[in-house]
């Protein structure tokens, strides 16, 4: 079976690594919190660590729900899976595949924030319709991926 020449992946980001850091990171965070509400005395703090432990649930749900999600880069087109969108109209939601041909692109930028004392990067990718498409910082290694991609960009858009 031939495959066109650009169809075919150049390029695949995966969030595996960054999965599998947070799952334990949630997972001790937990097992602390089941630990200490174990050998606590007083109720107070018993209920205390078994809410924390059990708000400990959600993150862990929220990330495991990302376990294959992938960029793939091609010649033709970028490909995002699970990727919150920005129209241009302002309304937020979540595509579970988006293909953006390297022509509709008309920019790949950072984005800061200020979230929990700390900052991050979000990558976005934005349309020559208005549409942006932002990449999460928790599940890709942003830091790199954004001068990646704008490579990737450069090169294929003319193609």
């Amino acid at each position: 079976m031939n495959r066109n020449p650009h169809e075919r992946p150049t390029t695949v980001y995966r969030t595996t690594v960054s999965i599998i850091l947070y799952m334990v990171l949630y997972v001790a965070l937990t097992t602390l919190f089941l630990y200490i509400m174990m050998k606590a005395d007083g109720m107070d703090a018993k209920l205390v660590s078994g809410a924390l432990a059990l708000a400990m649930i959600l993150p862990i749900v929220h990330t495991l729900r990302h376990t294959k999600d992938r960029i793939v880069v091609t010649p033709s087109h970028l490909s995002l899976t699970n990727i919150t969108t920005r129209s241009k109209h302002g309304d937020w939601k979540t595509v579970q595949k988006a293909i953006l041909p390297w022509g509709d692109i008309k920019d790949i930028s950072p984005n800061y924030g200020i979230k929990l004392t700390n900052l991050q990067k979000q990558v976005i990718v934005t349309l020559r319709s208005g549409t942006q498409y932002f990449i999460d910082s928790n599940l890709y290694d942003v830091f790199f991926l954004e001068r990646k991609l704008k490579t990737h960009w450069h090169r294929f858009r003319n193609m």
